[in-house]
Order: C-alpha cells, then sequence, then structure tokens
C-alpha cells in the first residue's frame, strides 16, 4: 500500500496532467473514478514504497511523461517511466587500527614481500 506522501504525489500529477487536456483524458464525471483506478494500480504494486524516495521518483516520471504528452497516459506509461531504486548507500564506520594492529599489519606485509622477491626470477 502506498504511504500518504506517495498518494498524495499520485493524486496531485495527474491533477496537473487533467489540466494539460490531453487527448483521452477522461471526462468531468469519470475523473473520481479514473483516480480511483489509479490509485488502486499503484497500491497493487508487487513492491514496498518508501515515502521519501518514491515521491521523487513519481514526480520525475510524470515530469519525463508532461515533456513529450500529447494523450492522456495509462498507468503502465508512469510505472515503465520510474527511474530505477538508487541502491542503498552503504556507510563505512571510521577505523583507526591500533598500534597492534598496525605492527602485524606491516609484519605481514613484509612476510608477503619476501615470499615475492624468493619467487621473483629474472
Amino acid at each position: 500500500m502506498m504511504p500518504p506522501e506517495v498518494n498524495n504525489t499520485l493524486v496531485e500529477c495527474l491533477q496537473y496532467t487533467l489540466t494539460l487536456r490531453l487527448d483521452y483524458a477522461p471526462a468531468a464525471d469519470a475523473i473520481e473514478g479514473t483516480m480511483m483506478a489509479w490509485q488502486t494500480t499503484f497500491d497493487n504494486l508487487p513492491w514496498a514504497w518508501d515515502e521519501e524516495r518514491d515521491s521523487q521518483r513519481l514526480k520525475q516520471a510524470f515530469a519525463t511523461f508532461w515533456a513529450n504528452a500529447e494523450r492522456f497516459p495509462t498507468p503502465r506509461l508512469i510505472i515503465d517511466s520510474l527511474p530505477p531504486v538508487p541502491p542503498p548507500t552503504v556507510k563505512l564506520l571510521p577505523h583507526k587500527p591500533t598500534p597492534e594492529q598496525m605492527a602485524a599489519n606491516r609484519n605481514r606485509l613484509q612476510q608477503l614481500l619476501k615470499i615475492l622477491s624468493k619467487g621473483k626470477t629474472l
């Protein structure tokens, strides 16, 4: 189910789309039913909505549509225009090695250098 923010974005974008008076736009008496059909379609998509991320993605999909619009869209057209979900950001924890870890790392590097130098032939 869509969070309220995503639902509101969908409704706002559809309202704006209606103001464009595109070909095949629903008649005035069918607008409420059209809105309900769109909301049901988006509610039943097989993914979890994220309020912040998906409101922006929905706005971008409609903006792309509006730039080229000639006729009223189907939900599938907007769904297919949704930008991909960005990968999650991974925050690395700051790591400062202890003096013991640094010494152990130096020793290990020296061992590896010895191994490499023994295998080196010219």
